[in-house]
């Protein structure tokens, strides 16, 4: 199966809530074109890129694989 072309691009769910993988969220430039203000993490291991920079960090510590599940509150 290949990998969808767009998949380091921000890809807009709703008004001012978008979707990435690691690689668009290392992408400042990306994210300030889309005004971006806050970052929800949903990988463990993944680390806060850009907090120096003013983005507020949320982290749900999941493993970064297809069998975690979403804690529901």
């Amino acid at each position: 199966m290949a990998l969808w072309e767009g998949r380091s691009k921000l890809q807009c769910i709703t008004e001012r809530v978008f979707l990435t993988n690691f690689f668009g969220a290392k992408n400042w430039k990306l994210l300030q074109q889309a005004a971006v203000t806050h970052v929800l993490v949903c990988a463990a291991e993944l680390p806060f890129v850009f907090e120096k920079n003013g983005l507020i960090y949320k982290r749900l510590d999941l493993a970064d694989n297809t069998t975690s599940k979403l804690p529901i509150a």
